[in-house]
């Protein structure tokens, strides 16, 4: 464990991709590949290349879709004791200036010198994570 993770404390709760999000994500990457193959198919009967093109494009398509995929599984806020992360960024209670909730965008905290993040809300749990946030911050 990071050093800066020891001196949050405990983790309290962990709060990562949603799984709706998760869901049409990868209903995106599973129609992507079958029209892929669908195209393919098409190119083999017909030999136009036009269809061809589309394969490649859906095969692209996939390909972008299963990365965003792995990567969008690994984002995860985690609130401790004594702060909390997300991605790269860093802040204990004390040096949270703002938390801001914005309604369909998510939540934006802002640490006192200056630097922000944006929770967006494909985060499971923004809600109970926003109230719990707002909790542990001095009044």
């Amino acid at each position: 464990m990071p050093d800066i993770q020891k001196d949050l404390g405990r983790l309290v709760s962990e709060h990562g991709t949603s799984p709706n999000f998760l869901h049409r994500m990868v209903i995106v990457a599973a129609l992507s590949m079958f029209f892929f193959l669908f195209m393919l198919v098409t190119f083999f009967l017909r030999q136009q290349i036009i269809f061809f093109m589309l394969s490649s494009a859906f095969l692209v398509l996939y390909v972008l879709s299963m990365a965003a995929i792995l990567v969008q599984r690994r984002k995860k806020l985690q609130i401790f004791e004594n702060g909390l992360t997300y991605k790269k960024f860093t802040a204990v209670w004390d040096d949270i200036r703002s938390i801001r909730s914005e309604p369909g965008s998510g939540i934006t905290i802002t640490r006192l010198d200056g630097a922000t993040v944006q929770l967006g809300s494909s985060i499971a749990g923004l809600e109970q994570a926003a109230r719990a946030i707002r909790w542990h911050l001095p009044h």
